[in-house]
């Protein structure tokens, strides 16, 4: 049968197509299979994680092993990310930063007056309860991070060597009697089901 070179062009056209089909079939088969074992492997990975952290004999073995789950699960990502919509990361750096700088200038009286004025767990959105229930191993890197320069801050008061006649003994006494009502303090609840800090749950 003799075919005309139109036709002859459009058969060959047709065999490319359903070979480019049956190639584009197969690559996306075998990607799909690379992603189930990859997905599998890492579902095994968190499944042992999982098993490890239930039991951890101390916090800090039980800290490494929830970093490493968060890692698995890319929750390690988030905690390093400062913005979101569930706090105001930007006064909390700010407040960061100027506690800092204060307490590396020595300026007792304006750094007790800078935390006596705006001292508390719950400001600029720092427990809302999102920042709490996905990441294991613990909230936002900077939330963290405001938390430990406020521990730094009264320690550096506590420990300043000041003149009773710049700063009196009652008045540096009652900053932190101020502070311990504004502040709080952790607490930890064991009431059967899993524990967890009710003030400073990071």
């Amino acid at each position: 049968i003799m075919f005309s070179p139109r036709q002859l062009f459009r058969q060959l056209a047709i065999i490319s197509v359903v070979q480019l089909i049956i190639m584009a079939g197969v690559a996306i088969e075998e990607a799909g299979n690379s992603i189930v074992v990859f997905l599998s492997k890492a579902e095994r990975e968190q499944k042992k994680v999982t098993k490890e952290l239930n039991t951890a004999r101390s916090y800090g073995e039980w800290k490494k092993v929830a970093e490493r789950l968060d890692y698995l699960r890319g929750d390690d990502k988030w905690r390093l990310q400062d913005e979101s919509s569930l706090y105001d990361c930007n006064v909390l750096r700010k407040r960061i930063n100027d506690t800092m700088e204060m307490a590396q200038q020595g300026d007792v009286f304006r750094l007790m007056f800078r935390l006596r004025g705006g001292l508390a767990r719950d400001q600029y959105g720092m427990q809302h309860e999102g920042l709490f229930s996905r990441a294991i191993s613990g909230t936002k890197a900077i939330v963290e991070k405001y938390h430990e320069s406020v521990a730094y801050a009264l320690d550096f008061i506590c420990d300043s060597q000041i003149q009773d006649e710049e700063i009196p003994t009652d008045a540096k006494l009652a900053f932190f009697n101020e502070t311990r009502h504004a502040y709080g303090r952790s607490a930890l609840l064991l009431s059967g089901t899993p524990c967890f800090n009710t003030t400073n749950r990071y």
